[in-house]
């Protein structure tokens, strides 16, 4: 991991006459990236990107397990208004019940 360098100029010089110091920021702001910083700023967009795609994935699982939570609640309110004989309170129809061997 690159290790971050407090830059000083000396009293009088001025940044841009030590250009070839890849930590002066005149020399990153002029359009030329140093090395180390292009390496830097191309992980960087490595990582956003794979970020952005684990980000788009866990968003499908998501919604699918939304769906899959909504089609279980529904069953469980089926399998809820049978076993208490329906939703208007009434006794379950005998002959629908299944024997106790089964």
């Amino acid at each position: 991991m690159a290790r971050w360098v407090r830059h000083t100029v000396p009293r009088g010089a001025s940044c841009r006459q030590r250009s070839s110091d890849p930590l002066c920021p005149s020399t990153l702001l002029t359009g030329s990236p140093t090395l180390d910083v292009q390496t830097r700023l191309t992980e960087l967009e490595t990582k956003l990107t794979f970020q952005e795609a684990t980000s788009d994935t866990l968003s499908e699982v998501i919604v699918t397990l939304e769906g899959r939570l909504e089609a279980l609640e529904k069953r469980l309110r089926l399998v809820e208004a049978r076993g208490t004989g329906g939703s208007d309170g009434e006794e379950p129809d005998p002959l629908d019940e299944r024997p106790p061997h089964y």
